[in-house]
């Protein structure tokens, strides 16, 4: 697995996994299988795309990168 991270605010995130992992996204389909790491709802869309917003900055990706770090080393 590729430690590679992605934030997105989509509904339909189980059809969306699986449609990366079926090669059906032509600009990753060469990198499958996906796993779900980290995932963290929210019921206001407003709240959620700040969260996205947040999560693509330098402290974003910082946090995202320890959270890879503590899950694929244990």
């Amino acid at each position: 697995m590729q430690p590679n991270a992605r934030s997105t605010s989509k509904r339909h995130l189980p059809a969306q996994l699986q449609a990366h992992n079926d090669g059906r996204v032509d600009s990753i389909k060469e990198r499958p299988p996906f796993e779900l790491v980290y995932w963290k709802g929210s019921r206001n869309e407003s709240d959620a795309a700040q969260r996205g917003k947040y999560l693509k900055t330098a402290w974003g990706i910082l946090y995202i990168k320890i959270r890879l770090r503590r899950y694929l080393t244990g």
